[in-house]
């Protein structure tokens, strides 16, 4: 195991089968603290990979990962080795039995959860696509649960790896590109008139390249911010009415001021009218919230759909 070790430590990108057979050495001989420095420099080298990784290997670091966390009861170990192993496969990806109980807990667990909302992925360009050691259909594509995926695309006999957190539909792949035509003989130039200076157009900072803005937004924020600065005024008005109330009319409801329900009624009336107060109150400062929020998206600008977010991090 010594030589295996040295081995790929001396390799630049070490290739993934040796890792784990290293990986499962470590752990049999019950050297946890090796068998886990390697299981990380497997998960690092995924994204230099030069061939086409496979299922059940990217299983197996994960199982064996979350299988050595548990052992050091590293439990947050073990649940972030399960969302990989669940994302790289969310219906089939279970461990065996011989891993135990609580690893099969854990996955069936996160499956579950994952497992409802799941995204596209789909291939572009001539080239052939792999997620996760799954082939990827030019026609289909292929659903995955949120999470850190393996991206492999083989173009020529090349392999190209990344390892990516997806949480939307994703389009791996560049389109060929087009085959060049012939140039065709240029005209002769018929004389033009002196063309005007083009005017010069504001380009956005490059922090804000890609993001978008768009107009509902805007519209949103100030009708919302309109709506909340009129209900607090409407408040503010009918809160000093409240105060002025001394509440003293001759009947409230069907009782009158000499029958012996009237000061039930009338403490009813206040606590009513209390109640409407502190309502358009809320109601206000929500509405006002809102705008104010919708006006900062919309000034800040939205991410482009394509952008790849982190949901799962511990």
């Amino acid at each position: 195991m010594l030589l295996l070790l040295a081995a790929i430590a001396h390799a630049s990108c070490p290739d993934i089968p040796p890792q784990v057979e290293a990986a499962w050495a470590a752990f049999n001989d019950a050297e946890l603290e090796t068998a886990k420095t390697v299981l990380e420099g497997a998960n690092a080298s995924l994204g230099c990979q030069s061939a086409v990784v496979t299922r059940d290997d990217l299983l197996s670091i994960y199982r064996l990962d979350a299988l050595v966390s548990l052992t050091q009861e590293d439990q947050r170990g073990a649940v972030y080795a399960t969302l990989r192993a669940v994302a790289a496969d969310h219906e089939n990806g279970g461990p065996p039995p011989e891993y135990g109980p609580e690893l099969a807990e854990l996955y069936e667990t996160w499956a579950s959860r994952l497992g409802e909302s799941t995204i596209h992925i789909t291939a572009a360009g001539s080239g052939a696509v792999w997620i996760d050691g799954r082939a990827v259909d030019a026609d289909t594509g292929l659903r995955v649960v949120e999470g850190e995926h393996v991206v492999q695309e083989v173009v020529d006999g090349a392999v190209t790896s990344e390892v990516l957190e997806l949480s939307a539909d994703f389009v791996v792949g560049t389109p060929a590109a087009p085959v060049e035509a012939a140039p065709e003989p240029e005209p002769v130039p018929e004389p033009q008139p002196a063309a005007l200076p083009e005017p010069v157009v504001a380009t956005e900072a490059p922090s804000s390249r890609g993001r978008r803005r768009p107009a509902a937004l805007w519209i949103s924020g100030l009708a919302s911010a309109a709506a909340g600065g009129t209900s607090l005024f409407l408040a503010d008005r009918t809160e000093s009415r409240f105060i002025a109330n001394p509440y003293n009319a001759g009947a409230y409801g069907e009782c009158t001021v000499h029958q012996t329900c009237y000061e039930v009624e009338r403490q009813a009336r206040i606590q009513s009218d209390a109640t409407g107060v502190r309502v358009m109150y809320a109601g206000g400062y929500g509405l006002t919230a809102a705008g104010v929020a919708l006006l900062g998206t919309a000034t800040i600008g939205l991410p482009s759909r394509t952008a790849l977010n982190l949901n799962l991090r511990w």
